[in-house]
């Protein structure tokens, strides 16, 4: 059975079979069932992924979608979530008047994902998918603490490298139809995403 077109109200559909005349029946009814969300902002897929500055808040438009445009309005019951994809490398590190020391014993292998409420956030309301992005993985660190008076710096399980290929990923869902989509995020920390003058009042 194919639906070619939305439609209102219910349809009664009644099977007879050719020997004997047995019938069975069913009521159709037509609620818009989305098949597709379709996200758009102002960041444009790059290969893939959409790759977002550094300590900024990017907005979505999230709209549900299907081949007769009409979805139904008890479709919207929204989910967001975060994921990250691959491992890193820390360590612990002194830093002694700018010279860097690290201790190789002190290397751990730790997911992304462990780590990614450090970084990225998302949230959805009113049709709009908001994703934060925190600060670089590669400035991450647990714990700092600074000796003789000031000259070292100790950091624990700070960032060393990248074990593998590191991304997040932002997953949104229609939780009363399960359809979902998942969006790629990767962190470029070569777009501008602020300007900042040091001096408010010049004279010439």
């Amino acid at each position: 059975m194919t639906c070619k077109q939305a439609f209102t109200g219910t349809i009664l559909v009644i099977a007879t079979t050719r020997e004997s005349g047995y019938q069975a029946s069913c009521i159709l009814t037509f609620i818009g069932i989305p098949t597709d969300i379709i996200v758009s902002g102002s960041v444009s897929l790059t290969g893939g992924a959409y790759k977002l500055g550094i300590g900024q808040d990017y907005v979505f438009d999230v709209e549900l979608t299907n081949p007769f445009d009409s979805v139904g309005a008890e479709f919207s019951d929204f989910d967001c979530r975060v994921y990250g994809v691959g491992s890193v490398v820390l360590g612990y590190l002194e830093r002694i008047s700018g010279v860097e020391k690290w201790y190789d014993t002190s290397n751990k292998t730790v997911t992304l994902d462990s780590l990614k409420d450090n970084f990225i956030s998302a949230s959805y309301a009113d049709g709009k998918l908001t994703v934060t992005t925190k600060k670089s993985v590669e400035s991450y660190y647990g714990r700092m603490q600074k000796g003789d008076g000031g000259r070292t710096t100790f950091y624990w399980d700070k960032f060393r490298s990248y074990a593998d290929d590191c991304y997040f990923k932002v997953r949104i869902e229609e939780r009363t139809s399960g359809i979902s989509k998942e969006l790629e995020i990767r962190f470029d920390d070569t777009i501008v995403t602020g300007v900042n003058v040091n001096q408010t009042e010049m004279q010439f």
